[in-house]
């Protein structure tokens, strides 16, 4: 996460859109107790193709999800009615917007938050990333 985050610290100083970047966190029914939330598992609700006997909260968070995504594909910004505010990232932010099981801020890393940052940073640094 903070690695993304340095990205999109990056591109917000080059870029005159809004940035929106998340952290899903929510498991599909089924796997909490085995694989759990994995890469890729947020795009059923984005896409709101969820399997046809869900539940009424997972319908739920998948009309959640799909308005974040129509509103960001029909005006950049992905907030709208009745939809927790998704602030765009500005530069030095250390959180970013939390989606599936809470929605709200969600700092890139949990404790000791700077320092974290500024391991990466010297690390990508050392590499000659940075």
């Amino acid at each position: 996460m903070i690695s993304q985050n340095m990205w999109g610290q990056l591109w917000i100083k080059g870029c005159s859109k809004g940035l929106y970047q998340y952290l899903y966190d929510h498991a599909p029914p089924g796997t909490e107790n085995t694989t759990g939330c994995d890469h890729g598992s947020e795009l059923p609700y984005f896409l709101n193709t969820i399997y046809k006997n869900a539940s009424p909260s997972e319908r739920a968070l998948a009309d959640k999800m799909s308005n974040y995504i129509v509103n960001f594909i029909s005006k950049y910004d992905p907030n709208g009615d009745n939809l927790e505010k998704w602030p765009s990232q500005s530069v030095g932010s250390k959180t970013v917007m939390g989606l599936g099981n809470k929605f709200g801020d969600k700092f890139i890393a949990l404790g000791q938050t700077d320092k974290k940052i500024d391991l990466v940073k010297r690390f990508m640094s050392s590499r000659g990333v940075l």
